[in-house]
């Protein structure tokens, strides 16, 4: 196979003081050693001679005798990022400069590169496994600390040796069988099915704990999900208005005016939060036709057990009653925050009072006005805080595992649970099951992996990357 010498813009387009221009590939030294004149160059001494990661001062000459100022960072293979001859030009990030220097090497000879093509060549040439090229982008993509936190873990190989762990013991076990196989007609007992069970009692083991760090990290990645409960007009619509202002939901003074399950996303102290209102629960229905009040519930009951923390609104100027407790019994008190909302208005409940009514003297509870903003600040410190208690935190999420990991370890699991119920007398049929869930677990790595999958994960990429 001819690989080519890919070009690209390797920083993000627009005016700026610098920029940098990223030629990788067989021929990258001699097209820009063709044109490049060094700042004081003596003899004619060539770019692909020069030691490693050294540096050179000079101007490229292109069409129309135009001199380019450039300083040259001249990486030859293996020592570069893709293991390629590597040459990067930083210059001025004037767009017009930029595109004439590309056009200039793609009409000498060089290919502009596909997105993520540069990262997708460290791959395929053994720089990174599969997990740290998409940890690249995961750094690109960080939306926050703890997020680029995790990327950068991901990016050091912590993931990719513990899924290798696995792949190997899985490698172990499938040899063993393989080997039992061949010598099933003689007397020799090459594994005993209490070894096999075992075996594959801590493989699964072993990715239940990968799956368990994927769920946690979802916090950083996919925002904390809060969840507004609590009884018809409540004051659950203003409170969602109030945290999240450029969404809002129809508010009015008849019970029960939101109908479906509505979302919306903030940052409090860079915290991300997604903020989900929920139609109030009703078990009355006079007012409403009993359909459209069980679809309802329905929909609000379904979302109470996908949130991290519970803002579980009271009408402050209401008495508490089953109902209320009702609805407490759906969540979960050491997530919860209990909002007592309408305080511009005389109330009827004291916090000693709500903590008495749901017997937990160790309840959150903060006053607000929804109308008029009163306590909000208070809410969001109280929200960020239950969101780095311990029940949330992500101390053993150590990797920022993507859908297409959890996909691989889910499916993997899943056939060795099955595996394990086949009678070990069956070594054959473990041993073929067991080979599937090595090709799932050798997926996540890049051992067995398609190109179609392959240049889907690096299309998500940016040119340059």
């Amino acid at each position: 196979m001819v690989i080519d010498t890919i070009i690209a813009i390797s920083t993000p387009l627009g005016t700026s003081l610098k920029a940098i221009i990223r030629l990788s590939g067989p021929v990258a030294f001699r097209l820009v050693d063709k044109y490049f004149m060094a700042e004081g160059r003596t003899g004619s001494r060539k770019l692909k001679s020069r030691p490693a990661w050294s540096t050179l001062d000079g101007r490229i000459k292109i069409k129309n005798n135009i001199l380019i100022p450039v300083t040259l960072y001249l990486m030859p293979a293996p020592a570069s990022y893709t293991r390629e001859d590597v040459v990067e030009l930083h210059t001025f990030g004037a767009q017009p400069l930029l595109e004439m220097l590309l056009l200039h090497f793609v009409r000498a000879g060089a290919r502009l590169a596909q997105p993520g093509e540069f990262t997708k060549r460290a791959f395929l040439n053994g720089r990174l496994d599969l997990t740290r090229a998409e940890a690249v982008l995961n750094l690109i993509r960080a939306g926050s600390e703890q997020e680029f936190r995790l990327a950068s873990h991901l990016l050091t190989g912590r993931f990719a040796s513990s899924v290798q762990a696995i792949r190997q013991a899985l490698i172990n076990l499938i040899s063993r069988l393989e080997l039992a196989l061949d010598f099933s007609d003689q007397e020799i007992e090459i594994i005993t099915p209490r070894a096999t069970r075992n075996d594959l009692k801590k493989i699964i083991s072993q990715i239940n704990r990968l799956l368990k760090s994927a769920r946690q990290q979802k916090i950083f990645t996919a925002g904390t999900l809060a969840v507004i409960c609590g009884r018809p007009n409540a004051g659950k619509s203003s409170l969602f208005n109030q945290l999240v202002p450029d969404r809002q939901n129809i508010v009015t003074p008849i019970a029960g005016t939101t109908r479906d399950v509505i979302e919306g996303r903030c940052f409090f102290r860079q915290h991300l939060f997604r903020i989900r209102d929920t139609a109030g629960l009703d078990r009355s229905v006079k007012k409403q036709i009993a359909s459209l009040a069980c679809r309802i519930n329905r929909l609000t009951e379904q979302t109470l057990p996908e949130a991290n923390i519970f803002l579980f609104v009271l009408d402050g100027n209401r008495s508490l009653t089953n109902h209320d407790r009702n609805i407490f019994q759906k969540i979960i008190p050491t997530r919860t925050i209990v909002v007592r909302n309408k305080n511009d208005l005389p109330t009827k409940l004291t916090h000693r009072a709500i903590r008495r009514f749901f017997k937990n003297p160790s309840l959150k509870v903060v006053d607000i006005s929804a109308l008029t903003g009163t306590g909000l600040d208070r809410l969001k410190k109280m929200m960020v805080r239950l969101t780095q208690a311990p029940a949330l935190t992500t101390r053993s999420a150590d990797f920022l595992i993507n859908a297409r990991h959890e996909h691989h370890l889910d499916r993997a699991v899943r056939i060795l649970k099955k595996t394990a119920a086949i009678p070990p007398s069956d070594i054959e049929l473990l041993a073929l099951d067991s080979r599937s869930a090595l090709d799932e677990i050798g997926s996540i790595i890049g051992q067995t992996v398609s190109d179609d999958i392959l240049n889907n994960i690096f299309s998500e990429f940016c040119v340059g990357k």
